[in-house]
């Protein structure tokens, strides 16, 4: 991410139940097809945009983000 992006970066990645903990949530990735088997049920469609980063004086970011679907721990997830 770029300190003021023209457009928003979409994170655009399902996310599941996870099979091993009743509060952990899995992110699919296309990328890594084998973790479909690590989740219980179906996974949710999640949106989120990352409006803008800032970087701090201590070497972290600053994060404006978007979330457009809400899904459990999706803001951690993405």
């Amino acid at each position: 991410l770029v300190e003021r992006p023209d457009e928003p970066v979409r994170i655009d990645f399902p996310i599941g139940h996870s099979q091993k903990s009743k509060r952990r949530m899995v992110v699919l990735d296309p990328r890594f097809p084998g973790r479909a088997r690590s989740i219980r049920g179906k996974a949710l469609p999640a949106l989120t945009y990352a409006i803008a980063a800032q970087p701090l004086q201590d070497g972290r970011v600053d994060l404006t983000l978007q979330i457009n679907t809400g899904v459990r721990h999706q803001i951690r997830a993405h």
